[in-house]
C-alpha cells in the first residue's frame, strides 16, 4: 500500500490543530499544576471550539510548547509521541519514500522537485527539521506557512515582502515547531485559526466550516503561491471540488511547474484534505471533523498524539465503533485496508500510463503540429490533476471513497482519448 503505516500519514497531519493549551497572562509563562488539572481541563474541552475576540488576543509573540509542559502534561507528553515518525535526516528516500512505491512519479513530477524527493509525513514537532532538511530546495520565506506559529509573527513584522524574503534568511528568526500557537494562539480553551491566508479564504470564498474543523483544514488544502508577491493562495474561485479547482487553475493559466520532457505545463496539487473531506465525505456529513477521529479521548484529557485510529485495536473501538455498530475492529480495518489496496493499485496503474505517454511524447513532439500538441497537453494536464489530486491527500481513497474513484476515473478516461491521439 501507498502508506506503510495505515492512514498515518494523513492523520498525524489532519489532527495536528487541536492542542488544548495556552495562556490568559501572555506576559507570563505558564504556571506548574501539579495535579494535572482535571477540572481546569474539562472547562478547556468544553469551550474548545469557542472561538476568541480577536481584538483581545495578544499575537505579538508565541508561547512555546515546551512552556505548557508543567501545566498540561499529558498534552505536551501526547504531543511529543509525535515525534516517533520521524525519518533519519537528512538521507535519501527510504522505505516510505512514495518515489520507491511508485518509480512513475520520478517521469511524472520531473521539474517540480518532487521527483528528487518525496515521503511520508514526519510528525509535526518534526516540522522544521524535515523542511529544511528535505532534498527539495527551497527559495522563499512562505515554504515555512505551515511549519511553525512563528510565520504569523514574522508576516506582521515584515508585512507583504515576507513572503519573497529568501528563506535562509528568515530561518534564524524561527525556531519553534507546529504547535499550541498554531491552534490556539496564546489564549486557553479557544480555537484560534491562525493561518492568515487560510482565514482571508474563508471569508473570500464564504466557506461554512466549523471552528475544529478549519483549526485543520488551515494548513491541509491546496494552494499555491500569489504571483504577485508570494503569499500563499487558495484556488477555489469556483469551489473547493476537484472539479472547480481544474477549472480556475485552467482559466488562470497556472502551472506549478513544466515537465521538461514533454514540455507540459502541470498543476501540483498540495495534500487537499480539506476538499476531501468537505465534499460530502460519509464522515463530513455525518457531523465529523478531523479530531473526532484522529485524536483518542483518554482519562481527563485529549490526546494529542495525532494519529490513525487503525493505530491500534482499542482505538478503533473506542473511536470508531461507536459509530460502527455491528462490526469488529478487524472487520473494519479489512474494509478500510481494501479501499485503500484498491486506490494504490489504480496509483500505479495510472501514473504508469502517465509515464508511457511522457516519454511518447518526448520522443514525437517534434512531428506534432501545434494543435495536436496543445490537446494532448491539455488532456495530459487535467488527467495529472485528477490523479494527483487523489494523490497527494495523503489517505489512499479512504475519506472520501466516492470522490476518489471519481477523480481517478476522470484519468483513465482523459488517458484513453489521448491515446487515440498518438
Amino acid at each position: 500500500m501507498k502508506r506503510i503505516k495505515l492512514l498515518i500519514p494523513l492523520v498525524i497531519a489532519l489532527a495536528m490543530m487541536i492542542f488544548v493549551v495556552a495562556c490568559s497572562q501572555p506576559a507570563q509563562a505558564p504556571s506548574q499544576d501539579k495535579e494535572g488539572t482535571k477540572t481546569e481541563q474539562k472547562a478547556t474541552d468544553e469551550s474548545k471550539t469557542a472561538q476568541a475576540d480577536a481584538s483581545s488576543v495578544d499575537n505579538s509573540y508565541v508561547i512555546k510548547a515546551a512552556e505548557w509542559k508543567d501545566k498540561y502534561p499529558n498534552q505536551y507528553e501526547t504531543y511529543m509521541q509525535n515525534l516517533e515518525y520521524s525519518l533519519d535526516y537528512p538521507g535519501a528516500p527510504s522505505s516510505s519514500s512514495y518515489l520507491d512505491l511508485f518509480p512513475a512519479l520520478k517521469t511524472i513530477y520531473k521539474g517540480s522537485n518532487y521527483d528528487i524527493f518525496y515521503v511520508d509525513p514526519q510528525g509535526h514537532p518534526n516540522a522544521l527539521e524535515t523542511v529544511r532538511k528535505t532534498l527539495r530546495p527551497h527559495k522563499n520565506a512562505y515554504c515555512y506557512n505551515c511549519k511553525t506559529p512563528q510565520y504569523m509573527i514574522l508576516e506582521q513584522k515584515y508585512g507583504d515582502k515576507f513572503y519573497k524574503m529568501d528563506f535562509e534568511k528568515v530561518t534564524p528568526e524561527i525556531d519553534e515547531p507546529i504547535s499550541c500557537y498554531d491552534c490556539h494562539t496564546n489564549t486557553p480553551g479557544v480555537m484560534n485559526v491562525t493561518r492568515t491566508n487560510f482565514n482571508k479564504a474563508v471569508e473570500e470564498f464564504d466557506l461554512k466550516v466549523d471552528e475544529k474543523t478549519k483549526a485543520c483544514a488551515q494548513c491541509h488544502n491546496d494552494y499555491y503561491p500569489s504571483p504577485e508577491n508570494g503569499e500563499v493562495s487558495h484556488p477555489w474561485g469556483y469551489g473547493t471540488d476537484p472539479d472547480s479547482v481544474l477549472k480556475w487553475n485552467n482559466e488562470n493559466n497556472w502551472s506549478g511547474f513544466t515537465q521538461p520532457e514533454s514540455g507540459f505545463k502541470l498543476i501540483k496539487v498540495q495534500h487537499p484534505e480539506f476538499e476531501h473531506l468537505t465534499n460530502n465525505s460519509p464522515h463530513f456529513l455525518a457531523g465529523l471533523s478531523c479530531a473526532d477521529c484522529h485524536m483518542k479521548k483518554e482519562d481527563g484529557y485529549t490526546s494529542h498524539r495525532w494519529t490513525s485510529p487503525f493505530k491500534d485495536v482499542d482505538q478503533v473501538e473506542q473511536i470508531c465503533l461507536s459509530c460502527h455498530k455491528g462490526m469488529t475492529a478487524e472487520q473494519l480495518m479489512d474494509a478500510v485496508n481494501g479501499i485503500q489496496a484498491q486506490t494504490d493499485k489504480r496509483f500505479t496503474e495510472i501514473s504508469e500510463n502517465l509515464e508511457r505517454i511522457t516519454k511518447t511524447v518526448a520522443q514525437n513532439k517534434d512531428s506534432y503540429d501545434e494543435a495536436k500538441y496543445k490537446e494532448i497537453e491539455s488532456k495530459y494536464r487535467d488527467a495529472q490533476f485528477y490523479f494527483d489530486f487523489v494523490f497527494a491527500e495523503n489517505s489512499d481513497g479512504f475519506h472520501n471513497p466516492a470522490l476518489a474513484k471519481d477523480c481517478l476515473d476522470k484519468a483513465d478516461k482523459l488517458i484513453e482519448e489521448i491515446d487515440g491521439l498518438l
